[in-house]
């Protein structure tokens, strides 16, 4: 993280205080970057359990999930009332933690500077977060097969089954919905996805962020090896790695989803999108893929437009009315 204006940051969040209440401030603070299906919860599970922080979705767009989730009885109108129960709640023994989708992060940006703005110093996204996680630390948690990211989140959102733990029995099974292949709804997964990871790692570079990375199949394959070095950069010492808690979702209706959706996907198999997605180049990949979809938007608009669907009507039309014209102008002369 760059160095900040130690004067304006203590401004702003003195004036926070003055003009609100006392707000919670953590000794030391940690914020989990991700996008769905990205081992978050793995991840943040195994700090709650450790009593490192209690990192959550505070910030969740579902404000109700919240409340049902975590008994938060609070306004979430209030950003003051809001901000303090995110920072209390996630706090353990001086620890903060929290993990943040990009969506979730632009709904703590909006909360935030409810109550950063009226200070009359402008700040930066970076510079809002510093108000209130002091010299927070960082992980970027991302997963190198989208695909298989997206086939897992397209059937999270049909059946609303995020995690299971590892000691859970398979009676839960029973009581599913059996999850529907829709090619278009993983595409747009898949685009979702490429977006996140771009959007996280434009901000971590735009504002030269130091960050840690951790990625879901180094974790899922290399548990207690990823976590060391989790401990390590975190500053955690003499605490026993625990077993994982949750287990894996994916199955064989997973694997076939995959073949059949990258069978009937053509543009995976464009040069570019293909060689940046082997290599985590997450950034090529959304950038080629949005110059697809913008040409597409473009070449769907143009054939759909009347003046383009009806252009030889208008052009023969527009000839015959010039024809007409120069026979009435030479007729009129004469």
């Amino acid at each position: 993280m760059p160095e900040m204006e130690p004067t304006r940051i203590d401004h702003v969040r003195n004036y926070i205080e003055a003009a609100n209440g006392h707000l919670p401030r953590p000794k030391k603070s940690y914020l989990v970057l991700m996008s769905p299906r990205c081992g978050s919860t793995l991840l943040c599970n195994h700090l709650q359990k450790i009593h490192f922080g209690n990192p959550i979705e505070a910030f969740h767009f579902n404000q109700n999930r919240i409340r049902r989730e975590h008994g938060w009885e609070i306004d979430f109108t209030n950003p003051y009332e809001y901000m303090h129960k995110a920072l209390d709640f996630q706090t353990v023994d001086g620890i903060f933690g929290m993990k943040l989708s990009w969506v979730e992060f632009e709904i703590f940006l909006n909360v935030a500077r409810q109550l950063t703005e009226p200070a009359g110093l402008p700040l930066n996204d970076s510079e809002v977060l510093q108000v209130f996680f002091s010299d927070a630390m960082y992980i970027h948690l991302k997963r190198r097969n989208k695909i298989e990211q997206a086939i897992s989140y397209a059937k999270g959102m049909q059946q609303g089954v995020w995690a299971v733990s590892s000691d859970q029995d398979e009676d839960y099974k029973r009581y599913l919905t059996p999850a529907q292949y829709d090619r278009e709804h993983i595409e747009s997964c898949l685009d979702n996805l490429l977006a996140y990871d771009f959007t996280w790692e434009n901000f971590l570079k735009s504002y030269g962020v130091d960050h840690m990375v951790v990625w879901y199949e180094d974790l899922s394959d290399s548990y207690t090896q990823v976590m060391r070095g989790v401990y390590q950069y975190l500053g955690i010492r003499e605490v026993e790695i625990p077993d994982p808690a949750l287990r894996k979702l994916s199955n064989k209706q997973s694997s076939e989803w995959f073949e059949r959706f990258t069978n009937e996907t053509p543009w995976l198999k464009h040069r570019t999108i293909a060689e940046a997605l082997e290599k985590g180049d997450f950034a090529t990949a959304f950038i080629q893929r949005g110059m697809m979809i913008a040409f597409q938007k473009e070449q769907l608009r143009w054939h759909r437009m009347p003046a383009n669907r009806f252009k030889r009507f208008r052009a023969l039309s527009f000839r015959i009315r010039r024809k007409l014209n120069s026979l009435i102008g030479q007729k009129d002369s004469s």
